[in-house]
């Protein structure tokens, strides 16, 4: 898979910039080589309650303002940033928001990768945030659109740690599990015209690898959802669409309809084994608060 160079600032509230007293809320992660400009921000108060008292921390203004930061970056970078602009943009901020200095990662998956970062930097996936806009964020439309079908379904689908695959360079960090013949792990894509090719060969190795191995969660294949999730108006366009049948030869299963992938589950996910049961997504509460 091909690494870009990226770039992050994590996201503070400072009251007082004489005093310089901070408290992380978030973190911002572009990568102009892919025009991907991404926020996850935390969905509770405990970090500005620690520091400035739960009179700020509980204030309904933060938590809305905190939640408007996803959407302010991406409709102001539509199609990317460079990192000069960027750094600009994010000195004219003079309100209560802040940001560190910029700093440089490596960016493969960027979806994925912010999401890494942000359990790296806060430490639990719990607090992933619910409200980014839903190209960025597929899980909570599919749970979402799979309670509403079958309530008890969800105790079916699990909510993973990121998953390490042996003889592939980095881990992967799938939306949701689910079980039949086989644990399958969904991983959803943003496809078009330019990138079908890559995206196919990243299916191939990574997807081939988790067919050959049974990890620690028994036989394992992948689950590519496409097209739906593209962030430039290729919706149903079908470019990855050539690729399906060589995919499934190698123990890849691809869908471009979240709904074609929703009415599968509903048809044949199994009860989790107790290995997998403690990952349950009933169990998730962050994901419907």
């Amino acid at each position: 898979m091909n690494q870009y160079c990226g770039y992050y600032s994590v996201i503070q509230y400072c009251p007082d910039r004489t005093l310089m007293e901070a408290a992380s809320i978030g973190v911002l992660l572009f990568c102009p080589d892919l025009k991907f400009v991404g926020v996850r921000t935390t969905q509770n108060s405990r970090r500005i309650e620690k520091v400035f008292g739960k009179s700020v921390g509980s204030e309904n203004f933060l938590q809305s303002y905190k939640d408007g930061l996803g959407d302010h970056f991406t409709k102001k970078f539509p199609n990317g940033v460079s990192f000069e602009t960027m750094q600009g943009h994010l000195r004219s901020f003079v309100n209560d928001i802040c940001f560190t200095d910029i700093r440089t990662t490596l960016v493969a998956s960027p979806e994925q990768d912010l999401d890494s970062l942000f359990v790296r930097i806060f430490g639990t996936e719990q607090e992933l945030p619910i409200n980014e806009p839903i190209q960025y964020r597929p899980r909570r439309q599919l749970l979402q659109a799979l309670r509403a079908k079958q309530r008890n379904i969800l105790e079916k689908i699990a909510i993973p740690k990121t998953v390490q695959i042996p003889e592939y360079a980095h881990s992967i960090n799938p939306t949701m599990v689910f079980l039949n013949e086989c644990v399958n792990f969904v991983v959803p894509k943003v496809i078009n015209e330019g990138n079908a090719t890559k995206q196919a060969g990243f299916g191939l190795v990574v997807g081939g690898h988790l067919a050959k191995h049974k990890l620690e969660w028994g036989k394992t294949k992948m689950i590519i959802l496409g097209s739906e999730y593209s962030t430039n108006g290729s919706v149903g366009n079908g470019f990855f669409d050539p690729y399906r049948d060589m995919l499934r030869i190698n123990g890849v299963d691809y869908y471009n309809k979240k709904d074609d992938l929703i009415q599968h589950i509903l048809d044949v996910a199994r009860d989790l084994p107790e290995n997998l049961a403690i990952y349950a997504a009933s169990r998730q509460k962050v994901l419907f608060a």
